[in-house]
């Protein structure tokens, strides 16, 4: 549920927790495993870990291997113990054998574990993890998309203000990537319509790629990002064949096919993997801990050059000075007195401090707030879900917006992980209220900017806000918890009619029953 809660924010937020020091001491560092559960040759993801492989074993003198699974998950456990076997120190990528990461880290505690692109704690604290703040270079292309589907003067962009992305699957970090490229493109303009494709898992199928590129550009989209892997190069294929335009991923790609990318969300995989290789050798290196790795940091970063351009100068002006506000910390993250514990998880996964606030209660129980530090020009971002009690939640957020307004901020986002009063979304009775509709409506009287909401009572509660918003469903990111815990006889059950479509995407996804309650009925279908 904590993926969830920091996942919805990214993006937005341009955009978990550091684990504790493991007093294994660090071996001897002769032999090195590169271990990844896809594949080289995608000129991208994969292909940057390789080359940071690569320059450590020219600069140290080290053997090192590189261990392909390609995405066959029978080859996972193997792949694991031949790479223990072999090296002292294992970097891998473990989508999908977490757990079989976890059970021999623990069982070969002396060995030295760097898990790349996702968070993995296993119980004796040995695996340390690289997390990249992709939702940072992701907002960056969201805002070159954004921009560039508006410019009828670049040759072929269409004026319906439409742009799409192609992901490789429904994971966490792709939805992430998506997420944040979606932000971007709705801070140029909230109208632009961003289409979204996903290959299902084929992230090799590079032909795959290039046809839901196709389908993108025939329904008028100009620009398409690829966040694929391999499978991508189809869609930098499907731009060229289109005389669109295309984002690249991981590397830079913009000159694969000249002319037609134009720009790509670099993730740093080999210079982390240096980096962290160097702390081994120098002795600094600590087990167990999270190295979060943002544009600050150098762990990703947006390429706008290339042999062939194609984005007029404003644009790349106006991408770097977005770049250079992110690393300047000009977002800012605040919480309301609901749960700060959660502000402060998102915090640490963008690598910033929470903003101060002093809230307070008169004697009379009225709420008092106090922003404690400048906000003025600043992208702000208020969590404050709105539980038990209801009315001091809301109103404190309510409150909280007028002083961030009256503080001079430039944008104002409402984050509400609970939307309160959302049962009240129709009129069902004579002479009541649409509760969930007066609630938009302070919040945008408050002076929100943007409202973030997660998992809303009914979908149609995202029309009730006037203001610029972002709905996002959890259910992508907790399929695969549910999935590892290898349930028997699993069934998913919708208490309702209303919760039907959650249900079938939980059921198709762990492929297994749907039940439905009607009244007194049960339905079951596979």
């Amino acid at each position: 549920m904590k993926k969830i809660l920091i996942i919805f924010l990214a993006g937005a937020l341009m955009l978990a927790s550091a684990g504790c020091a493991s007093s294994a001491s660090t071996p001897s560092t002769q032999k090195v495993v590169y271990l990844i559960n896809g594949a080289l040759g995608d000129n991208a993801f994969y292909d940057s870990g390789k080359a940071g492989i690569d320059n450590i074993a020219k600069q140290y003198n080290v053997e090192t291997r590189t261990i392909e699974c390609n995405f066959d998950a029978g080859k996972y456990q193997p792949a694991l113990q031949a790479a223990v076997d072999y090296a002292d120190v294992i970097f891998v990528i473990s989508y999908g054998f977490e757990d079989q990461l976890k059970e021999i880290a623990d069982k070969y505690p002396n060995k030295v574990f760097v898990n790349i692109d996702t968070v993995v704690e296993n119980p004796k604290k040995t695996i340390t993890s690289v997390d990249f703040v992709e939702e940072e270079s992701a907002y960056l292309t969201g805002v070159v998309a954004g921009m560039t589907t508006l410019d009828t003067s670049i040759k072929n962009v269409n004026p319906d203000k439409i742009v799409g992305v192609v992901g490789g699957d429904t994971d966490p970090v792709v939805s992430a990537f998506v997420f944040a490229y979606e932000n971007g493109v709705h801070s140029v303009d909230p109208q632009i319509q961003v289409l979204t494709r996903s290959l299902g898992g084929a992230w090799d199928d590079s032909a795959k790629g290039k046809q839901a590129a196709l389908q993108l550009y025939d329904q008028k989209a100009d620009v398409v990002f690829q966040v694929a892997a391999a499978a991508g190069l189809g869609v930098l294929q499907a731009a060229q064949e289109r005389q669109m335009y295309a984002i690249g991923v991981d590397t830079n790609q913009n000159d694969l096919v000249p002319g037609y990318v134009i720009a790509s969300d670099v993730k740093n995989v080999g210079t982390a993997i240096e980096e962290v290789y160097k702390t081994i050798k120098d002795g600094t290196y600590k087990p167990g801990v999270v190295i979060h790795d943002g544009l600050a940091q150098g762990g990703v970063d947006i390429a706008l050059e290339a042999k062939t351009p194609v984005l007029p100068q404003a644009i790349v002006d106006k991408v770097k000075a977005t770049r250079q506000d992110i690393i300047d910390d000009k977002l800012k993250v605040f919480s309301g007195s609901a749960n700060p514990a959660l502000a402060d998880e998102i915090c640490e996964h963008l690598g910033i401090q929470r903003g101060q606030c002093n809230l307070t209660r008169f004697s009379d129980g009225d709420s008092y707030v106090q922003i404690l530090e400048n906000v003025r020009g600043a992208d702000v971002f208020v969590v404050q879900p709105c539980c038990y009690p209801v009315d001091n939640h809301l109103f404190e957020l309510l409150l909280m917006i007028d002083a961030f307004k009256r503080a001079s901020a430039w944008r104002i986002t409402a984050v509400l992980p609970y939307y309160c009063y959302a049962r009240q979304d129709r009129k069902d009775k004579p002479r009541g209220p649409i509760s969930a509709k007066v609630g938009a409506d302070l919040l945008e009287t408050a002076g929100a900017s943007r409202a973030l909401t997660l998992d809303l009572h009914a979908p149609q509660i995202q029309g009730y806000f006037d203001v610029p918003g972002d709905h996002l469903d959890g259910s992508p990111v907790l399929v695969d918890p549910f999935r590892q815990l290898h349930l028997p006889n699993l069934t998913v059950v919708s208490p309702d009619a209303g919760g039907v479509e959650r249900a079938r995407f939980f059921a198709k996804k762990l492929e297994v029953p749907l039940a439905i309650v009607l009244g007194y009925f049960v339905f079951t279908s596979w």
